[in-house]
């Protein structure tokens, strides 16, 4: 680095037969390669000034003095670092071995086991870091989980010999990549945290099965995020997190929404996949109610879908014969009340109402103000935050009007009453207080 992160030293003395204090040796920023000893100590009869300029050569000199004292601690020299310019000394330090982007929290632990020295703490990084890191996926190499092992001994009817010589002859044709290239890559996506890098190799591996160094490192570059998140969402786990990758890159999501798809499928990937074949067919369907619904139609995807449009159906003709609007305006308003109710069947027909009264308070408004004949597709997309209608609270009609009209909200105001009727319960609810319509 630089150099210019060392601020100075505090130095104690302690020294028998001398007065005990603190002084201070700062380096000169005017002038490279001096120093200014500060003591505050009355000077004595000695010729030697307490206060002075120093050179680094006698510095050095100074220091190596003490050497005795500081082996019985009668002298300690502390050394004052400007950490921010240590930070700096040591991204520009990665920077000239092609590493980039290390992050201050990362660069100020290491620089701190490193006892400040920018040099070391990069030697660190890149080096000691990268051989541990190394030894790490040999030993993954090694490792045999319970599933393994329990198939190895089922596949030989339980013969122990059998099992182990076939878990050895995996275990030599497994390959980890230790190209140091692709150590250093990993280890710079994974913040040079040893563990969670192995573990971003062993997930690229049983991904990507044998590339070579320069795919290897473009792979774990342009999926590092995806791979992180994966790991982070499954704990850890590899084998899960393969699977959540997989099932991101089959059906373009991301990895919290593959994770919950797995999660309530027992991360069987076939199950997840007929999960997702149902959710494609609806706006917003949670993967819970999915997975229930497939359970009641023996995991068939079409059957699940036509009990969902079915219910939806129902839902929409109960909009129809309520209030007045048309059916393709009923669609949007069931839609909707499906949606802020997570399809949970007797609250979606309990929040129908409240919602196609809110947007007739919002038409006969927009009306007045000379708009007319607003589609309810567009007053439904002003439904979100606190301005979503439901049973037994304020209309937020009022509220919506102003933001469709770019007007500010109004102050002082009275909202419109809350409904004071109640969407009757559904035919067919059961005594647990749950809708029997699916």
């Amino acid at each position: 680095g630089s150099g210019q992160s060392l601020a100075g030293f505090l130095v104690y003395d302690r020294r028998p037969g001398r007065p005990m204090h603190f002084y201070a040796i700062v380096r000169d920023i005017s002038r490279d390669g001096y120093w200014v000893k500060l003591d505050s100590l009355q000077s004595g009869p000695s010729t030697i000034q307490r206060n002075r300029l120093i050179t680094t050569k006698q510095l050095e000199q100074l220091h190596d003095s003490f050497a005795d004292d500081f082996s019985h601690w009668l002298i300690r020299w502390y050394p004052v670092v400007r950490r921010e310019l240590a930070v700096s000394d040591l991204q520009r330090v990665m920077s000239k071995h092609g590493s980039t982007g290390i992050c201050k929290e990362v660069a100020m632990g290491a620089l701190k086991e490193a006892k400040w020295l920018a040099s070391d703490a990069a030697h660190d990084l890149l080096i000691n870091r990268c051989a541990q890191l190394e030894k790490e996926v040999l030993v993954a190499q090694m490792l045999v989980s319970e599933e393994q092992a329990r198939a190895a001994l089922d596949g030989t009817e339980w013969d122990r010999q059998a099992a182990v010589k076939n878990l050895s002859r995996d275990l030599l044709e497994r390959q980890l990549d230790t190209d140091t290239s692709v150590l250093q890559t990993a280890l710079a996506l994974a913040n040079y945290d040893v563990g969670r890098a192995c573990k971003m190799l062993i997930l690229s591996s049983r991904l990507l099965p044998g590339p070579t160094p320069e795919y290897h490192r473009e792979f774990l570059t342009k999926s590092a995020t995806k791979l992180l998140s994966s790991l982070t969402l499954t704990d850890n786990n590899v084998c899960l997190s393969a699977t959540v990758v997989t099932l991101m890159d089959s059906a373009k999501l991301e990895a919290r929404a593959a994770a919950e798809v797995l999660g309530v499928c027992g991360w069987e990937m076939a199950l997840a996949e007929k999960v997702l074949q149902v959710q494609k067919n609806f706006s917003y369907l949670p993967p819970p109610i999915a997975r229930e619904v497939l359970s009641r139609n023996d995991d068939c995807p079409v059957a699940a879908t036509q009990m969902l449009k079915d219910f939806r159906q129902r839902l929409c003709d109960h909009v129809v014969t309520r209030s007045a609007y048309l059916r393709d305006e009923a669609v949007s308003i069931s839609d909707f009340a499906l949606k802020i109710s997570e399809w949970n069947p007797w609250d979606a027909f309990c929040s129908a109402e409240p919602v196609w009264q809110c947007i007739t308070e919002i038409r006969a408004e927009l009306s007045r103000n000379g708009q007319q004949s607003v589609p309810v597709e567009l007053i439904v997309e002003f439904f979100n935050g606190d301005n979503v209608p439901r049973a037994g609270q304020p209309s937020p009609a009022l509220a919506v009007v102003d933001c469709i009209l770019g007007r500010p909200p109004r102050t002082g105001a009275s909202p419109m009453p809350a409904s004071r009727v109640r969407a009757p319960a559904p035919s067919g609810r059961n005594q647990k207080g749950d809708c029997s319509l699916m």
